[in-house]
Parts: structure tokens; C-alpha cells; sequence
């Protein structure tokens, strides 16, 4: 058994690799370039973050856990939702009330939900306060283009990893950021850079629709969290390393990950 101790997160998944994937994240883990940092290289609040999340490698797995920048999706499959559930009575509660009392919708409301709220962007229903002046987003033509996803409902029918994981409220935002992006671009970008990817549900967006190389840089605790996160959902990525990273060709791999 070999990783890290640290504090234990809310939120845990644990993946399952070849020995080749292990024993390279091993040395990530114990090489100077998650080891060492700058004493500036993390702000109060990450400093506490990173402190919280958990890597535990045993055998061919993989056990990750945090709080900030961990948004993995939960698992799409019935049982382990209903589990799930069923330890926290709470969310249970929060299950149940959402669908018999559902949030009144119309401009007096001004808290929704990331789903509802994607919704009425998408919509300019007036509950989202859309201010069509001249330097903002017209979400409605952006809706009418092909490639962007106009709806919760239709995000749910394309969302490329629903055979694995559920949309979640992060991924629901990953997606907004994706139709903001595909309104600027008329062509697919070659590389796309990502600072601050957390676990990597843009990045893996990005990478599914675009199929781009991917560079995200981040807190060598919070890559912990992506590059198992997009190893898995994507098994035949090339998948570049912070300490493999002393010269290399972007265009030779479809994942790098840097450290600041």
C-alpha cells in the first residue's frame, strides 16, 4: 500500500488502472515537483483545500477524495445512487422535497438551481435579468447554433459520459462555459489551456467535443484529482505528467499536466 495521508474529504471514488498508470502517478506523487512549491504558491483558502484532499494508492487502484475541486460526478448507476442516498438523510430530505414542492419559477425568483438556471439563460426567461446591451451574450441566437446544448433536457441526451457518471451542478456549468466558448470559435482549437481545472470536468467536456490537446495547470494535490479522473473516462488518452514534463511536443500527447 503505498500515497499520501491526508485529511479524508466529504467525497471519495476510487479507480481502477494498469500497473503502467500506477506506477507513473507514484512517482508523481513522491518527485519534487508535488513535493516542493513556492510558500506563495497557495492562498489561505487553498491552503487549508489541499489539506483535504486524500490519494491513496493500493494495488491497481486508485482512492482520491476532497473537498474544493473535487466535483466528480456522482455514478450513473442505480444502486450506488440509491446507497448513496440512503447514508446521508439529509440530501435524501433535499431529494424527496425537490420533487414534490419544485421551486416556483418567474421573476420573483431570484436562487435557482444550476439546472434551472441554465435553463433561463438559455431562454432569457426574465428570471435570469439578461441585459441585452451591446457586449453581452445573446444566449438565445447562441441556443440556435448546432453545436452548442440549449437545454438541460438535450444535455442530458448528449452528456458523453451519462453511461458512467449523472450530470451534477459542475458539469452543468461545464457546459455553460462550453456554449460560451463554441459562440466565439468557428474553428477547433488545436490546444486549449485550462488554469484551474479541478477535477476536470471542463477539460474532459472540452476534450470529448473539441478533441483538442488539453494543458491544465494546477495545485499538484488538485492534479490528483484530474489525471485519474480523465484516465479513466478516456483510456487510450496520452497522457502526459507533471514530472514527465522536462521537454515534449503538445502535439504528442492529448493531456499535459503542469504544475504551477
Amino acid at each position: 500500500e503505498q500515497g499520501e495521508k491526508r485529511n479524508t474529504g466529504t467525497n471519495m471514488h476510487s479507480y481502477s488502472f494498469s500497473k503502467e498508470f500506477i506506477d507513473r502517478f507514484s512517482e508523481f506523487v513522491s518527485s519534487v515537483k508535488y513535493q516542493k512549491y513556492p510558500d506563495y504558491a497557495k492562498s489561505d483558502y487553498w491552503e487549508y483545500h489541499a489539506k483535504c484532499i486524500s490519494v491513496k494508492i493500493s494495488g491497481n487502484m486508485i482512492t482520491i477524495g476532497g473537498k474544493s475541486g473535487y466535483y466528480i460526478p456522482p455514478s450513473g448507476s442505480l444502486i450506488k445512487r440509491a446507497a448513496r442516498l440512503s447514508q446521508n438523510p439529509a440530501q435524501l430530505m433535499r431529494f424527496f422535497a425537490e420533487k414534490l414542492y419544485p421551486p416556483k419559477k418567474g421573476p420573483h425568483v431570484r436562487l435557482l438551481s444550476y439546472y434551472d438556471a441554465f435553463d433561463a439563460v438559455m431562454n432569457h426567461d426574465p428570471v435570469a435579468d439578461i441585459d441585452l446591451a451591446p457586449y453581452r451574450i445573446n444566449f438565445k441566437s447562441l441556443s440556435m447554433k448546432d453545436e452548442v446544448v440549449s437545454s438541460v433536457e438535450e444535455m442530458k441526451q448528449v452528456y458523453f459520459a451519462r453511461s458512467k457518471y449523472q450530470l451534477n451542478p459542475q458539469m452543468v456549468y461545464a457546459y455553460y462555459i462550453y456554449n460560451i466558448i463554441r459562440g466565439y470559435i468557428s474553428d477547433k482549437p488545436s490546444t486549449i489551456l485550462e488554469i484551474g481545472a479541478g477535477n476536470g470536468n471542463l477539460a474532459s467536456l472540452l476534450y470529448h467535443s473539441l478533441k483538442p490537446s488539453i494543458i491544465v495547470v494546477d495545485l499538484p494535490e488538485t492534479l490528483c484529482l484530474s489525471m485519474p479522473f480523465i484516465a479513466d473516462l478516456f483510456p487510450d488518452a496520452k497522457i502526459l505528467m507533471p514530472h514527465e514534463s522536462h521537454s515534449y511536443n503538445p502535439d504528442s500527447y492529448d493531456f499535459i499536466f503542469l504544475t504551477p
